[in-house]
Protein backbone atom coordinates (compact mmCIF):
# COMPACT_ATOMS: atom_id res chain seq x y z
CA UNK A 1 0.00 0.00 0.00
CA UNK A 2 1.76 3.66 -0.96
CA UNK A 3 2.37 5.92 1.51
CA UNK A 4 -0.47 8.23 0.14
CA UNK A 5 -3.01 6.01 0.41
CA UNK A 6 -2.26 4.61 3.59
CA UNK A 7 -2.54 8.77 5.15
CA UNK A 8 -6.06 8.61 3.40
CA UNK A 9 -6.97 5.89 5.25
CA UNK A 10 -5.87 7.03 8.35
CA UNK A 11 -7.44 10.33 7.78
CA UNK A 12 -11.17 8.68 6.93
CA UNK A 13 -10.22 6.25 10.08
CA UNK A 14 -10.06 9.09 12.29
CA UNK A 15 -12.77 11.54 10.96
CA UNK A 16 -14.88 8.28 11.47
CA UNK A 17 -13.92 8.00 15.41
CA UNK A 18 -14.33 11.72 15.98
CA UNK A 19 -18.00 12.07 13.97
CA UNK A 20 -19.96 10.60 16.64
CA UNK A 21 -18.77 13.11 19.55
CA UNK A 22 -19.20 16.00 16.88
CA UNK A 23 -22.46 14.99 15.50
CA UNK A 24 -23.80 15.39 19.75
CA UNK A 25 -22.12 18.52 20.28
CA UNK A 26 -23.86 20.00 16.57
CA UNK A 27 -27.21 18.43 17.25
CA UNK A 28 -29.86 20.00 17.54
CA UNK A 29 -29.04 22.08 14.83
CA UNK A 30 -29.36 25.76 15.62
CA UNK A 31 -32.82 27.28 14.09
CA UNK A 32 -33.84 23.36 12.36
CA UNK A 33 -36.77 22.09 14.77
CA UNK A 34 -36.85 18.71 15.59
CA UNK A 35 -39.89 16.94 14.55
CA UNK A 36 -41.99 13.53 15.81
CA UNK A 37 -43.78 11.65 13.28
CA UNK A 38 -46.98 10.27 14.82
CA UNK A 39 -48.90 7.68 13.14
CA UNK A 40 -52.51 8.49 14.03
CA UNK A 41 -54.85 11.14 13.76
CA UNK A 42 -54.67 14.71 15.71
CA UNK A 43 -56.59 13.74 19.11
CA UNK A 44 -55.67 10.00 19.12
CA UNK A 45 -53.69 8.65 22.27
CA UNK A 46 -50.70 8.35 19.92
CA UNK A 47 -51.17 12.22 19.48
CA UNK A 48 -51.82 13.33 23.29
CA UNK A 49 -49.07 11.24 24.22
CA UNK A 50 -46.65 12.21 21.50
CA UNK A 51 -47.13 15.94 21.90
CA UNK A 52 -46.92 15.42 26.05
CA UNK A 53 -43.31 14.47 25.31
CA UNK A 54 -42.70 17.09 22.56
CA UNK A 55 -43.48 19.81 25.44
CA UNK A 56 -41.10 18.02 27.73
CA UNK A 57 -37.98 17.40 24.75
CA UNK A 58 -38.43 20.93 24.02
CA UNK A 59 -36.88 21.80 27.31
CA UNK A 60 -34.17 18.85 27.34
CA UNK A 61 -33.02 19.43 23.94
CA UNK A 62 -33.42 23.64 23.64
CA UNK A 63 -35.08 23.52 20.56
CA UNK A 64 -38.83 23.56 19.05
CA UNK A 65 -39.58 19.43 19.32
CA UNK A 66 -43.15 19.40 17.05
CA UNK A 67 -45.21 16.96 16.42
CA UNK A 68 -46.53 15.71 12.50
CA UNK A 69 -49.59 13.36 12.37
CA UNK A 70 -48.75 11.13 9.57
CA UNK A 71 -51.79 8.93 9.28
CA UNK A 72 -52.35 5.39 7.85
CA UNK A 73 -51.82 1.76 6.98
CA UNK A 74 -51.82 1.18 10.81
CA UNK A 75 -49.49 3.14 11.93
CA UNK A 76 -47.59 2.35 8.86
CA UNK A 77 -47.05 5.07 7.15
CA UNK A 78 -45.27 7.06 10.21
CA UNK A 79 -42.82 4.31 9.92
CA UNK A 80 -42.02 4.96 6.17
CA UNK A 81 -41.45 8.54 6.62
CA UNK A 82 -39.10 8.07 9.25
CA UNK A 83 -37.08 5.27 7.47
CA UNK A 84 -36.49 7.81 4.36
CA UNK A 85 -35.84 10.91 6.48
CA UNK A 86 -32.13 11.84 7.22
CA UNK A 87 -30.45 9.98 10.36
CA UNK A 88 -29.44 13.78 11.83
CA UNK A 89 -32.29 13.61 14.89
CA UNK A 90 -34.43 15.70 13.49
CA UNK A 91 -37.02 13.18 12.31
CA UNK A 92 -38.28 10.83 15.21
CA UNK A 93 -40.93 8.17 15.33
CA UNK A 94 -43.47 8.32 17.97
CA UNK A 95 -44.28 4.06 17.39
CA UNK A 96 -46.16 1.96 19.53
CA UNK A 97 -45.48 -2.36 19.50
CA UNK A 98 -48.05 -2.10 16.19
CA UNK A 99 -45.50 -0.71 14.12
CA UNK A 100 -42.11 -2.41 15.59
CA UNK A 101 -43.03 -5.76 16.68
CA UNK A 102 -46.66 -6.85 14.82
CA UNK A 103 -47.71 -5.60 11.89
CA UNK A 104 -44.87 -6.54 9.72
CA UNK A 105 -45.44 -9.95 11.21
CA UNK A 106 -49.24 -10.08 9.76
CA UNK A 107 -48.75 -7.67 6.60
CA UNK A 108 -46.73 -6.71 3.68
CA UNK A 109 -45.18 -3.28 4.67
CA UNK A 110 -42.81 -0.96 2.79
CA UNK A 111 -40.07 -0.89 5.27
CA UNK A 112 -37.95 -3.45 7.98
CA UNK A 113 -38.20 -2.42 11.18
CA UNK A 114 -35.23 -3.99 11.54
CA UNK A 115 -33.13 -2.47 9.76
CA UNK A 116 -34.37 0.80 8.81
CA UNK A 117 -35.63 2.13 11.93
CA UNK A 118 -33.47 2.15 16.12
CA UNK A 119 -35.19 2.40 19.43
CA UNK A 120 -34.69 5.10 21.67
CA UNK A 121 -36.82 4.55 24.64
CA UNK A 122 -40.30 2.89 25.79
CA UNK A 123 -41.83 6.21 27.19
CA UNK A 124 -45.51 4.84 27.86
CA UNK A 125 -48.00 2.41 28.21
CA UNK A 126 -52.02 2.66 27.93
CA UNK A 127 -54.22 -0.04 28.16
CA UNK A 128 -56.57 -0.95 25.45
CA UNK A 129 -60.03 -1.62 26.11
CA UNK A 130 -63.18 -2.90 24.55
CA UNK A 131 -65.65 -0.05 24.62
CA UNK A 132 -69.11 0.17 23.53
CA UNK A 133 -71.54 3.50 23.21
CA UNK A 134 -73.87 4.03 25.53
CA UNK A 135 -77.37 2.61 23.03
CA UNK A 136 -75.81 -0.87 23.54
CA UNK A 137 -77.40 -2.71 26.53
CA UNK A 138 -74.49 -4.31 28.09
CA UNK A 139 -72.25 -3.51 30.98
CA UNK A 140 -70.78 -6.33 31.42
CA UNK A 141 -68.79 -8.94 28.69
CA UNK A 142 -71.06 -12.06 29.55
CA UNK A 143 -73.94 -9.14 28.72
CA UNK A 144 -71.89 -7.59 25.18
CA UNK A 145 -71.62 -11.53 24.27
CA UNK A 146 -75.07 -12.00 24.65
CA UNK A 147 -75.91 -9.14 22.70
CA UNK A 148 -73.10 -9.54 19.94
CA UNK A 149 -74.50 -13.37 19.32
CA UNK A 150 -78.68 -12.55 19.45
CA UNK A 151 -77.69 -9.72 16.70
CA UNK A 152 -78.99 -10.51 13.31
CA UNK A 153 -75.29 -10.23 11.00
CA UNK A 154 -73.59 -9.41 14.42
CA UNK A 155 -71.95 -6.52 15.65
CA UNK A 156 -68.95 -4.44 13.88
CA UNK A 157 -66.20 -3.20 15.97
CA UNK A 158 -63.87 0.08 15.34
CA UNK A 159 -60.23 -0.06 16.01
CA UNK A 160 -57.68 3.07 15.07
CA UNK A 161 -56.35 1.25 12.24
CA UNK A 162 -56.01 -2.21 9.76
CA UNK A 163 -52.72 -4.39 11.91
CA UNK A 164 -52.60 -2.43 14.83
CA UNK A 165 -52.91 -3.85 18.35
CA UNK A 166 -56.22 -2.71 18.99
CA UNK A 167 -57.30 -4.50 15.87
CA UNK A 168 -55.67 -7.47 17.15
CA UNK A 169 -56.90 -7.37 20.43
CA UNK A 170 -60.80 -7.41 18.76
CA UNK A 171 -60.10 -10.57 16.59
CA UNK A 172 -58.52 -12.29 19.68
CA UNK A 173 -61.95 -11.59 21.55
CA UNK A 174 -63.87 -13.32 18.22
CA UNK A 175 -61.61 -15.95 18.00
CA UNK A 176 -61.46 -16.97 21.47
CA UNK A 177 -65.39 -16.03 22.24
CA UNK A 178 -66.49 -17.41 19.29
CA UNK A 179 -68.51 -13.54 18.19
CA UNK A 180 -69.97 -12.43 15.05
CA UNK A 181 -67.75 -9.71 15.06
CA UNK A 182 -66.66 -7.54 11.94
CA UNK A 183 -64.05 -5.26 11.84
CA UNK A 184 -63.91 -1.80 10.94
CA UNK A 185 -60.90 0.41 10.71
CA UNK A 186 -60.86 4.10 11.15
CA UNK A 187 -57.55 6.27 10.99
CA UNK A 188 -56.97 6.72 14.50
CA UNK A 189 -58.03 6.93 17.65
CA UNK A 190 -59.87 9.86 17.57
CA UNK A 191 -62.15 9.70 14.47
CA UNK A 192 -63.11 5.90 15.80
CA UNK A 193 -64.58 7.67 18.99
CA UNK A 194 -66.17 10.46 17.19
CA UNK A 195 -68.63 7.72 15.68
CA UNK A 196 -69.02 5.84 19.25
CA UNK A 197 -69.90 9.04 20.70
CA UNK A 198 -72.57 9.54 17.79
CA UNK A 199 -74.07 6.05 17.53
CA UNK A 200 -72.46 5.20 14.41
CA UNK A 201 -70.47 2.38 15.35
CA UNK A 202 -71.37 -0.25 18.04
CA UNK A 203 -68.06 -1.24 19.69
CA UNK A 204 -64.91 -0.49 19.66
CA UNK A 205 -61.30 -1.89 20.48
CA UNK A 206 -59.22 1.50 21.27
CA UNK A 207 -56.50 2.59 23.88
CA UNK A 208 -58.09 4.83 26.27
CA UNK A 209 -57.25 8.63 25.94
CA UNK A 210 -59.15 10.00 23.41
CA UNK A 211 -62.30 7.83 25.09
CA UNK A 212 -61.48 9.64 28.39
CA UNK A 213 -64.15 12.23 28.12
CA UNK A 214 -66.78 9.89 26.34
CA UNK A 215 -66.29 7.56 29.64
CA UNK A 216 -66.89 10.72 31.87
CA UNK A 217 -70.42 11.87 30.34
CA UNK A 218 -70.97 8.41 30.09
CA UNK A 219 -71.36 8.48 26.29
CA UNK A 220 -69.56 5.28 25.92
CA UNK A 221 -68.77 2.17 28.58
CA UNK A 222 -65.75 0.38 29.45
CA UNK A 223 -66.40 -3.87 29.07
CA UNK A 224 -63.08 -5.38 29.96
CA UNK A 225 -58.98 -4.63 28.97
CA UNK A 226 -57.34 -6.68 27.06
CA UNK A 227 -54.74 -7.56 29.35
CA UNK A 228 -53.79 -10.86 31.80
CA UNK A 229 -54.22 -8.94 34.60
CA UNK A 230 -56.59 -5.59 35.63
CA UNK A 231 -54.72 -2.36 35.35
CA UNK A 232 -53.90 -0.06 37.59
CA UNK A 233 -55.00 2.31 35.84
CA UNK A 234 -58.91 1.36 35.47
CA UNK A 235 -59.42 -0.72 38.46
CA UNK A 236 -62.83 -1.01 38.17
CA UNK A 237 -62.60 -3.18 34.43
CA UNK A 238 -62.21 -6.37 34.11
CA UNK A 239 -59.28 -8.18 32.23
CA UNK A 240 -59.70 -10.36 29.45
CA UNK A 241 -58.55 -13.29 31.91
CA UNK A 242 -61.07 -12.62 33.59
CA UNK A 243 -63.90 -12.46 31.51
CA UNK A 244 -62.85 -15.63 30.07
CA UNK A 245 -59.84 -14.90 27.83
CA UNK A 246 -56.58 -16.68 28.66
CA UNK A 247 -53.39 -16.11 27.17
CA UNK A 248 -53.47 -12.73 25.93
CA UNK A 249 -52.07 -9.70 26.91
CA UNK A 250 -52.12 -6.78 25.03
CA UNK A 251 -51.34 -3.22 25.70
CA UNK A 252 -50.65 0.13 24.02
CA UNK A 253 -46.89 0.66 24.68
CA UNK A 254 -45.64 3.53 22.66
CA UNK A 255 -41.93 4.83 22.48
CA UNK A 256 -39.45 6.51 20.58
CA UNK A 257 -36.97 5.82 17.57
CA UNK A 258 -35.16 7.11 14.64
CA UNK A 259 -34.04 6.45 11.54
CA UNK A 260 -31.44 4.02 11.04
CA UNK A 261 -27.98 5.15 10.46
CA UNK A 262 -28.27 7.93 12.97
CA UNK A 263 -24.88 8.91 15.35
CA UNK A 264 -24.67 6.57 18.48
CA UNK A 265 -23.86 9.94 20.39
CA UNK A 266 -27.18 11.93 18.82
CA UNK A 267 -29.03 7.94 19.80
CA UNK A 268 -27.81 8.81 23.41
CA UNK A 269 -28.34 12.39 23.35
CA UNK A 270 -31.85 11.56 22.66
CA UNK A 271 -31.77 8.82 24.70
CA UNK A 272 -30.84 10.91 27.71
CA UNK A 273 -33.14 13.59 27.15
CA UNK A 274 -36.49 10.89 26.98
CA UNK A 275 -35.32 10.03 29.92
CA UNK A 276 -35.10 13.22 31.74
CA UNK A 277 -38.50 13.63 29.94
CA UNK A 278 -40.18 11.26 31.37
CA UNK A 279 -39.51 12.44 35.31
CA UNK A 280 -41.38 15.12 34.64
CA UNK A 281 -44.62 15.74 36.66
CA UNK A 282 -46.43 17.71 34.12
CA UNK A 283 -45.98 14.28 31.24
CA UNK A 284 -46.88 12.00 34.42
CA UNK A 285 -50.39 14.59 34.81
CA UNK A 286 -51.37 14.32 31.02
CA UNK A 287 -50.76 10.37 30.98
CA UNK A 288 -52.53 10.00 34.02
CA UNK A 289 -55.37 12.37 32.66
CA UNK A 290 -55.61 10.17 29.72
CA UNK A 291 -55.27 6.42 31.87
CA UNK A 292 -52.02 6.09 30.92
CA UNK A 293 -48.60 5.91 32.69
CA UNK A 294 -45.29 7.10 32.15
CA UNK A 295 -42.17 4.29 31.31
CA UNK A 296 -39.22 5.97 30.58
CA UNK A 297 -36.39 2.77 29.67
CA UNK A 298 -32.43 3.38 28.26
CA UNK A 299 -32.01 2.14 24.06
CA UNK A 300 -30.96 -1.20 25.68
CA UNK A 301 -33.94 -2.06 27.70
CA UNK A 302 -36.06 -1.19 24.56
CA UNK A 303 -34.41 -3.17 21.97
CA UNK A 304 -35.01 -6.17 24.96
CA UNK A 305 -38.65 -5.55 25.15
CA UNK A 306 -39.51 -5.29 21.87
CA UNK A 307 -37.64 -8.50 21.13
CA UNK A 308 -39.64 -10.14 24.10
CA UNK A 309 -43.11 -8.64 23.28
CA UNK A 310 -42.03 -9.82 18.88
CA UNK A 311 -41.97 -13.48 20.06
CA UNK A 312 -44.84 -13.91 22.06
CA UNK A 313 -47.15 -12.30 19.73
CA UNK A 314 -45.78 -14.11 16.85
CA UNK A 315 -47.04 -17.12 18.73
CA UNK A 316 -50.35 -15.90 19.11
CA UNK A 317 -50.44 -14.26 15.54
CA UNK A 318 -49.67 -18.48 14.54
CA UNK A 319 -51.56 -19.98 16.87
CA UNK A 320 -54.99 -18.24 15.43
CA UNK A 321 -53.53 -18.15 12.07
CA UNK A 322 -54.41 -14.51 12.06
CA UNK A 323 -53.77 -12.42 8.84
CA UNK A 324 -54.49 -9.13 7.50
CA UNK A 325 -56.85 -9.02 4.43
CA UNK A 326 -56.60 -5.43 3.05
Amino acid sequence: MSYRLSSLLASLLLALAISHPAAAQTFPTPGKPVTIIVGFAAGGGHDVMGRALAQELTKELGTSVVVENRPGAGGGTSVTVVARADPDGHTLLFNSLSELAFRQAVAKVPYDVEKDVVPISLVGVTPIALVVNEKVPAKTMAEFVKYAKSTPDGVIYGSPGVGTLQHFGGEVLRHKLGLPMKHLAFRGGAPLANDLAGGHVVAGMSGLPPLVPLIDSGKVRLIATSSSERSKLTPDVPSYAEVGVDGVDIANYVGLAAPKGTPDAILRKLEQATLAASKSPEMAAIFKRSFSSVIGTTKVEYEAFIAKERKSQSELIKAMDFKIIE
